[in-house]
């Protein structure tokens, strides 16, 4: 998913410094595995898996590195698997094809 937003900022060009920014700050924290923008168009917003036990690092990161960055709702959505199959990761890869696909 980083190279994913690599490629929406630099070849779509449809990223703004705002997303770009909770990007860059997820990509520095631990347990973050992955993330990327998603609805640029719209405001847009930011997709990260995260490991649950770094949750509130993660939260507490951004929140923290975003004050005063014109970030105006700074939101944050959890979703957690259906089960605790090994697998999990495919589940999220599924909902995020499927969320894109609408």
């Amino acid at each position: 998913m980083w190279m994913l937003h690599a490629s929406l900022r630099d070849d779509y060009e449809v990223s703004c410094r705002e997303l770009d920014l909770l990007v860059k700050i997820a990509s520095q924290c631990e347990g973050v595995f992955d993330g990327r923008m998603t609805g640029g168009g719209f405001g847009g917003s930011t997709v990260n898996l995260v490991q649950r036990e770094k949750v509130g690092d993660f939260t507490e990161r951004i929140l923290t590195n975003t004050v005063g960055k014109q970030i105006s709702n700074r939101r944050f959505m959890y979703l957690t698997p259906r089960t605790e199959r090994k697998n999990w990761l495919m589940e999220i890869i599924e909902l995020l094809n499927l969320q894109n696909s609408l």
